[in-house]
C-alpha cells in the first residue's frame, strides 16, 4: 500500500505560506518592539523630569547646564577665570534618580575629567539610555581631546541619549578672560534656554509657561557613526559622554529640526552632534519644563536650514521648533502646532 506523503510541490506551497505569513507577521512584531522602546524612552525622560523638579525644590532652582572647571591643571596663567567645560546637569541630578552612590564616587573639588575621577566615565546610568540607541549607555572608546588631567588619549566612557536644551540658537555665555571674566553680553543674551552657561535659573524665569517650553530632548549617540570632525576625528569618539557639559555630549539646541542628520549631505560635521536626533522612526521624545513627555515629529515646523553644513541659515523667522526651546521669547504656541 503506498504511503501517504507530500509532493514537491505540495512542499514548496507550504514553505512559501510559512514565509509569507513570516514576512507578514514580522513588520507588526518590530512595530511592537519598537512601541515598548518608545515608551521606556519616554520613562526615561519621565524620571529624569521628576529628578530636575526635585533638584529645584532642594535647591530652589534648576542645575547649570554646563559648569567650568577651575582645576589648576588647566587653568591658564593670568586668567583667574579660564578653566574648562566640565560636568554636565545629568552629574547634578544623580541623586535624585536613586543614584547617590555613584554621585559620591566623585571627588568633585576636582575635573569631572580628571584622573581622580577616571572610574565613572564608563560607569552606566540605564535612565540615561533609550532602548532604541544601541550605541548609548554601554561602555565605548572616548578620545579626551584636552591635554592633562587625563590618564591616557584613549579611554572608556558611557554615553547618553538624552541632552538638555541650552536654547533656540548656540552660544557660550562663560567669564571670558578678555572680558576681565566676565560673560560676553552678546552671548547671554544668546542663552535663551532653560539649561545654559547662566546661573542656575529657576522655574519663575520660564515666563513662556512650563508646558510649552522644552528643557531636554533625545540626542542620539547611534547616529554619530561616520561621522568626522574638522579635523578629520570621528565625531563618535568625542560626543555623547554622560558626565560631561558641553555641545555635542549633554547640550543641544534647536537650530535645525529633529533629526536633521537623517537630511545632512557631508559627513565632515559635528553639526548632527548639537541637534536632537533619536532611532525612533518619525521624530523625537522630548522633555517639557513641567515634567512632561511628548513624541516631535521630525515635520515641526522650523525655521531654515542648509543640509549642506547641517546649521541654521541666519537671519530667518524662528518656527514653533525654536520657539519651544526658549524660556521667555514671549511666543505664543498652542498644542497643535506640534
Amino acid at each position: 500500500m503506498r504511503r501517504a506523503g507530500f509532493t514537491l510541490i505540495e512542499l514548496v506551497v507550504v514553505i512559501g505560506t510559512i514565509a509569507f505569513l513570516i514576512a507578514l507577521l514580522l513588520p507588526a512584531v518590530q512595530s511592537a518592539r519598537e512601541a515598548a522602546r518608545r515608551a521606556q524612552c519616554a520613562n526615561n525622560l519621565k524620571q529624569i523630569g521628576l529628578a530636575l523638579h526635585g533638584y529645584h525644590d532642594g535647591h530652589g532652582c534648576l542645575p547649570a547646564g554646563r559648569v567650568i572647571a577651575h582645576d589648576p591643571r588647566y587653568v591658564v596663567p593670568g586668567a583667574p577665570c579660564a578653566g574648562s567645560t566640565d560636568r554636565s546637569h545629568l552629574v547634578s541630578i544623580l541623586p535624585h534618580i536613586e543614584q547617590s552612590p555613584l554621585y559620591n564616587a566623585i571627588n568633585h573639588g576636582l575635573s569631572i575629567l580628571s584622573v581622580e575621577n577616571g572610574t565613572i566615565h564608563a560607569a552606566a546610568v540605564s535612565a540615561f539610555a533609550c532602548p532604541s540607541d544601541p550605541d548609548s549607555g554601554g561602555e565605548r572608546r572616548g578620545r579626551f581631546s584636552e591635554s592633562t588631567p587625563f590618564p591616557v588619549s584613549i579611554s572608556r566612557v558611557s554615553s547618553t541619549s538624552y541632552a538638555g536644551i541650552m536654547g533656540s540658537g548656540y552660544s557660550q555665555a562663560i567669564p571670558d578672560p578678555r572680558l576681565l571674566c566676565r560673560p560676553d553680553p552678546s552671548e547671554i543674551a544668546k542663552a535663551n534656554g532653560c539649561l545654559n552657561d547662566l546661573a542656575p535659573l529657576a522655574f519663575a524665569t520660564v515666563t513662556d509657561g512650563l508646558s510649552h517650553t522644552l528643557i531636554m530632548a533625545e540626542k542620539s549617540t547611534t547616529i554619530l557613526r561616520g561621522l568626522v570632525n574638522s579635523t578629520n576625528s570621528p565625531v563618535a569618539d568625542t560626543s555623547g559622554w554622560w558626565f560631561l557639559g558641553d555641545f555635542g555630549h549633554t547640550l543641544i539646541v534647536s537650530a535645525v529640526p529633529p533629526n536633521a542628520y537623517r537630511l545632512v549631505t557631508s559627513v565632515h560635521t559635528s553639526a548632527s552632534a548639537t541637534s536632537s536626533s533619536s532611532m525612533h522612526p518619525g521624530g523625537i521624545q522630548a522633555l517639557s519644563a513641567d515634567g512632561s513627555v511628548r513624541f516631535i515629529k521630525d515635520s515641526i515646523d522650523s525655521a531654515r536650514w542648509d543640509p549642506a553644513s547641517g546649521l541654521a541659515i541666519l537671519g530667518g523667522p524662528p518656527g514653533v521648533w525654536q520657539k519651544l526651546a526658549t524660556r521667555n521669547g514671549g511666543e505664543i504656541i498652542n498644542d497643535d502646532d506640534y
